[in-house]
């Protein structure tokens, strides 16, 4: 483990405050473009992880962090997960319910349940399996939204950076509480609840092609082309300037994210009128075939 001081992530480490107020106050905290994963356990313990997929365990004896393990009595009462771009991490809470965690994304969360309520905060993607306890139920808060569950098994996509959100719900039942203040919406399995500013739509979808990137695979269908590509800068970690010619195209297909970069747009820029290059920070550009 590597040892950094971040007092001012845990000056206000309150178990009784909000955990939405808690968290977006820390925006200024992380940095996505780093190139380790960062368990923020303690004032005085981060624990930085280097595998391209980590993955975290709160378990009686202590808290297993990769290769790493924390004493339980060395956690403060809310611990922070971020995965930067490029990574991925796995992390089985407390409680057993567990997470796949995609790039770029930042978790907030007791390390302890209380007897009341679990919840924690998500700005990011994650696919969850929620342990069911019917006295406690799991909340999920987003800047978006509130997600309610008892047991269930369900992907949220919320990236603050995004002003679209949603929730695909793959089995059992999720109630959904706009931060518009409208009604809450209940999903059954196979829809998905769409945000976008103060509107939401919900339709019914193959909730199974929604969490497909916990496996490493990315489909889409009639996504725009700006879209994809965003979720390509994600995962690979790698910054993609796309012409505002082509940003708005639409594409259906399969990726395999397991291959580097450059296959998958040369996949793409045989499918679309599109060109792409590397530039010399290795960064990319795509333009459209004039």
């Amino acid at each position: 483990a590597i040892l950094l001081s971040l007092p001012l992530f845990f000056q206000k480490n309150n178990p009784a405050q909000d955990i939405s107020s808690f968290a977006q106050a820390l925006t200024n905290n992380y940095d996505f473009y780093s190139s380790d994963t960062k368990l923020i356990v303690s004032e005085h313990n981060t624990v930085v992880l280097n595998n391209n997929e980590s993955s975290i365990q709160y378990e009686k004896e202590g808290i297993k962090a990769d290769d790493n393990l924390i004493p339980k009595e060395e956690s403060a009462p809310y611990n922070q997960l971020i995965t930067p771009y490029g990574k991925r991490s796995v992390i089985t809470f407390s409680d057993g319910t567990k997470a796949w965690v995609n790039a770029g994304s930042r978790l907030v969360y007791p390390s302890e349940f209380s007897k009341g309520k679990r919840e924690i905060y998500v700005d990011g993607e994650i696919y969850i399996e929620v342990f069911e306890d019917r006295k406690r139920p799991f909340v999920i808060k987003t800047s978006q939204m509130d997600i309610e569950v008892l047991g269930t098994k369900f992907n949220v996509l919320a990236y603050e950076a995004d002003k679209t959100n949603s929730v695909v719900l793959v089995s059992g039942s999720v109630s959904i509480l706009p931060s518009s203040g409208d009604k809450p919406v209940v999903l059954k399995p196979d829809q998905m609840y769409a945000g976008l500013e103060n509107t939401y739509t919900v339709k019914n979808v193959d909730a199974g092609i929604y969490i497909l990137w916990t496996q490493g695979l990315y489909q889409f269908e009639s996504e725009k082309f700006v879209h994809i590509i965003t979720r390509l800068e994600r995962y690979y970690g790698i910054r993609i300037e796309c012409d505002a010619a082509i940003a708005g195209l639409k594409c259906s297909g399969k990726l395999d994210l397991k291959d580097n970069l450059d296959k998958l747009l040369e996949e793409l820029s045989q499918a679309l009128p599109i060109v792409y290059g590397k530039n010399s920070d290795g960064s990319y550009a795509i333009h459209a075939i004039s």
